[in-house]
């Protein structure tokens, strides 16, 4: 994901003013392809912070307990 899909969802984002509602746009979107990858269903009874641990993903550069 980090290789192929994040650098094309991002691109041109140097220019890019973030508000909290596009921030939290991006994480729902890195969710949903995490979710993708690792084959969880959004149905599943699943937190962010499960997915996240799994992938082996630190969030907003903080590492998950």
């Amino acid at each position: 994901m980090k290789a192929l899909v994040w650098p094309v969802a991002t691109y041109g984002c140097e220019s890019w003013t973030l508000r909290k509602n596009e921030e939290t746009r991006l994480d729902a979107f890195e969710m949903k392809e995490l979710r993708k990858i690792l084959q969880v269903s959004w149905t599943a009874k699943k937190t962010n912070e499960w997915v996240l641990n799994k992938a082996g993903v630190t969030y907003h550069n903080k590492p998950l307990l």
